[in-house]
């Protein structure tokens, strides 16, 4: 028993002498990369036999209230994110499908060379050893997405194939041709994204967003669309415009309206309430509270008592105090009071019965 010990105790210390060793020649191969150039391949593969494009240490922020860092040794491997504590343990799984995710730099945090990790349903604060594996990183998660919808595409492209060289099917298939086809990927990703507004999240105007509510009729960044999932379907139905199938008359119904259409209607109240809306660089629970209130209480909706004629929007107060907030803890440059008032809003006496 006391030799089976000794000997877990010598291949424990081995494991993780050949994980240091590994690590370290990562680094290494890190240091001579060049990030000059926009193009995401990572010029070496850590074990592309075994499908891993990416791995080594990394430190993991929990998502427990203590917030701890702990080190764990992160891989990419057939298109998802994994991490184990110790080589022989099982993998966790990060992101199952690297496709639905994004990956982002964070500088304002309190440690440095860290990224962000962001799926619809979740994100992943990591933090690199220095900003040349940072970098590796980012470019590996980059280019294993751009691999994975490639793939993708040509399994679809296999399958139209088998489908036309099938007798069984070429008829069904000649029947159905009359018929308008659902668009997939980009084709419906251009045909939203020409309507004005639409190149950028309807929230917090991130650029180049790949999803969107079908209900509402907007367009929406990853970080957005997770927040409107967790609204319900009652009030926004997520749905991507590269992974998911897109009816015609779905989509005919998205170009009627689009992100100006919509802010025009759910925001009419901002400008008077002086709000800031979010930016992308803002916190996710800013971004919450705001959609929260946008859609599910529609606090910017301006009434039908609310509506201002152009001349007593001219009257408004033009330097109004500052360093206030609203009841939604927003930044708010204008106090309740000097507010223009309707004209029925006179006060009268109450009558007593």
């Amino acid at each position: 028993m006391v030799q089976q010990l000794d000997q877990l105790v010598v291949d424990a210390a081995k494991e993780k002498r050949d994980m240091e060793q590994k690590h370290s020649t990562i680094q290494q191969k890190a240091a001579l990369q060049d990030f000059s150039n926009d193009d995401p391949k990572v010029e070496y593969n850590i074990d592309a036999a075994n499908g891993i494009i990416m791995e080594g240490y990394l430190y993991k922020r929990a998502s427990n209230a203590f917030k701890t860092w702990n080190r764990r040794w992160f891989s990419i491997q057939n298109n998802q994110l994994v991490y184990q504590k110790k080589f022989k343990d099982n993998l966790t799984v990060v992101v199952d499908d690297l496709r639905l995710c994004t990956v982002k730099p964070c500088e304002d945090i309190e440690r440095r060379f860290c990224f962000e990790v962001v799926s619809p349903t979740k994100s992943c604060m990591l933090q690199a050893d220095s900003e040349k594996i940072r970098q590796v990183w980012i470019k590996a998660v980059q280019a294993s997405i751009a691999t994975a919808y490639k793939e993708k595409g040509e399994e679809n492209y296999a399958d139209r194939l088998d489908r036309r060289s099938s007798p069984s099917t070429s008829s069904l298939d000649s029947g159905s041709e009359l018929k308008e086809r659902p668009l997939k990927g980009e084709n419906a990703l251009q045909r939203v994204e020409c309507i004005a507004g639409n190149g950028n999240c309807c929230d917090c105007g991130e650029s180049d967003p790949r999803w969107a509510s079908i209900n509402i009729g907007i367009t929406l960044c990853i970080e957005c669309s997770g927040i409107h999932r967790s609204l319900g379907v009652h009030f926004s139905k997520v749905r991507s415009l590269t992974l998911d199938s897109w009816e015609p008359e779905l989509l005919k119904v998205m170009c009627e309206l689009g992100n100006n259409v919509i802010n025009r209607i759910y925001e009419a109240g901002v400008e008077e309430l002086h709000l800031k809306k979010p930016q992308p660089g803002n916190t996710r629970v800013e971004k919450e509270t705001w959609i929260k209130a946008k859609y599910v209480d529609k606090k910017f909706v301006q009434k039908a008592d609310k509506v201002y004629s152009p001349s007593e929007r001219r009257t408004k107060v033009t330097s109004p105090p500052h360093n206030q907030q609203n009841e939604l803890g927003i930044s708010c440059e204008v106090s309740a009071k000097s507010l223009p008032k309707p004209a029925n809003a006179s006060k009268t006496p109450a009558v007593k019965s």
